[in-house]
C-alpha cells in the first residue's frame, strides 16, 4: 500500500509529466499568428518553344521589377519573364557544340547582369561565365582552386531551383550532398564558396546528428541534397530535409545557429533500410521531407515546404506522385508562427519562388501554353 505522502508525490509528479508533455506540443505548434490565403495561380504565357518542366529557376530584381528566369532544356536557352504580367522578357540562347558548348552537363545558373551569367556544368565540375549572346569569357575548374578550409570533405555540387547558385558579396554558392572522400577522414559538407576575388574555396555545414554515420542510406535527392536560401542578413539558411530544425550559417563566421522549424506533429523521419530503387521511393513517400525553405523579403518572413507521408498511393506512380505539402511560417528571428495544410497537391514542389503576391509553388498545368504556380498569400489570424 502507497502512504499518503507517496500519493500526494505521485499526484505531483503526474501533473508535472503531463505540463512538460504539453509544453512540447505547444512549442511545436508554435505561436500561430499566420496562415496562409490560396489565391489563383500565378501563370506565364509559353510559346511553342518552351516547355513547362522545369529544371531550374532564379527569381531576381532588375529596374525596381521581379523577374523569373527559367533554364528551357530542350531548346538550350534561358528565358526570362516579367513576375507581375506573367509576359515573356528575352531569351538567351546557349551553344551546344564548339568552344562555348555548355548543353552537355549544364546543372545550373545565377543570373547577376545582362552580360554576367555564372553557369555550372558537371564532368567536370567548372564554373563559366557567359554574357548575354552565350559566349563563354571565363572558366575554372573546381579542383584547380586552392581549397583554405581542411574541416570538411567538399560536396557533390547539385544545383537545383531549391539549391540554387546565389552571389554573396565575394562568394559564389555551390551547394549539393556531402559524402566522404577516399583516402579522407574528413566529416562531408554540404556547401561549397568560392571567393571569387581570391580564387579560393571554403567547404561548409555538415549534416545534422538525424543523419548518423554516412553508411545510414538517405535518398539523395530526397534528403542528401539541401536546400536553402540567403537571409537578409546575407546568412545561409539551410533546410536539411530529414531535420525539423533550421542551419543558419553565418559566412562571415563560420558561426551555425540551430531553430526550431518543424511541423506540429512529430513525424519521425528515419534512414532507409533498403537499398533498392523501388525501396527507397516506397521509403522517401512513406514519410515526411523538408524540400524547401524560402525567405519573403517584402513580409521578412520565411516559408518552409514540407511533404507530409503518404499513406495511400500507386507504387508505379514514384517520383510522380502529387504530395500533400504543408508550409511552416517563421518570422525574422526564426520563430514558428504559423503552418498551413495546402488543399492543392504537387510532384515539381522543388520549384518555388516568393513575389510581393506570396509564396509560388511549381504545378503541371493541363495547357502546355502555361507555367503555372499555386500561389499562397501570408495572412494574419
Amino acid at each position: 500500500m502507497y502512504s499518503k505522502k507517496n500519493i500526494i508525490y505521485i499526484v505531483l509528479f503526474c501533473i508535472l509529466f503531463v505540463a512538460c508533455k504539453r509544453e512540447v506540443v505547444q512549442n511545436r505548434k508554435g505561436l500561430q499568428i499566420y496562415t496562409m490565403q490560396e489565391c489563383e495561380h500565378k501563370s506565364f504565357l509559353l510559346d511553342d518553344s518552351t516547355t513547362q518542366v522545369l529544371k531550374y529557376i532564379q527569381t531576381f530584381v532588375e529596374n525596381d521589377s521581379l523577374k523569373l528566369a527559367l533554364y528551357n532544356a530542350p531548346v538550350n536557352n534561358i528565358c526570362f519573364f516579367d513576375v507581375k504580367s506573367g509576359k515573356s522578357i528575352k531569351k538567351i540562347q546557349l551553344f551546344e557544340d564548339g568552344p562555348n558548348a555548355l548543353k552537355e552537363n549544364f546543372q545550373g545558373f545565377h543570373y547577376q547582369s545582362t552580360d554576367s551569367i555564372w553557369i555550372f556544368k558537371n564532368w567536370p565540375e567548372e564554373i563559366c561565365l557567359v554574357d548575354s549572346k552565350g559566349v563563354i569569357f571565363w572558366k575554372k575548374k573546381i579542383d584547380e582552386i586552392n581549397s583554405i578550409n581542411s574541416n570538411y570533405a567538399a560536396p557533390e555540387i547539385l544545383p537545383n531551383s531549391n539549391l540554387p547558385i546565389k552571389k554573396i558579396g565575394d562568394y559564389l554558392i555551390l551547394q549539393g550532398q556531402g559524402f566522404k572522400r577516399e583516402n579522407s577522414d574528413k566529416e562531408p559538407g554540404v556547401t561549397l564558396l568560392y571567393n571569387i576575388k581570391d580564387e579560393t574555396i571554403i567547404t561548409a555545414n555538415p549534416y545534422p546528428a538525424i543523419y548518423g554515420d554516412d553508411e545510414n542510406i538517405w535518398q539523395v535527392f530526397a534528403y542528401r541534397t539541401v536546400p536553402y536560401d540567403v537571409s537578409d542578413e546575407h546568412k545561409m539558411v539551410l533546410s536539411f530535409p530529414a531535420d525539423d530544425s533550421l542551419r543558419v550559417y553565418d559566412i562571415r563566421t563560420g558561426n551555425i545557429s540551430a531553430y526550431f522549424a518543424g511541423h506540429s506533429i512529430n513525424h519521425k523521419i528515419k534512414p532507409s533500410s533498403s537499398s533498392t530503387r523501388a525501396g527507397m521511393e516506397k521509403h522517401v513517400l512513406g514519410q515526411a521531407q523538408y524540400p524547401g525553405i524560402y525567405y519573403d523579403q517584402w513580409n521578412d518572413l520565411y516559408y518552409r515546404i514540407m511533404t507530409l507521408p503518404a499513406s495511400d498511393y500507386d507504387k508505379n506512380a514514384g517520383s510522380k506522385l502529387r504530395r500533400e505539402l504543408c508550409v511552416i511560417i517563421l518570422n525574422n528571428e526564426f520563430e514558428k508562427v504559423g503552418e498551413y495544410l495546402v488543399k492543392e497537391r504537387s510532384h515539381t514542389y522543388s520549384h518555388a519562388f516568393v513575389s510581393q503576391e506570396g509564396l509560388h509553388i511549381n504545378v503541371l498545368s493541363d495547357n502546355d501554353d502555361y507555367l503555372t504556380f499555386i500561389t499562397l498569400k501570408p495572412c494574419k489570424l
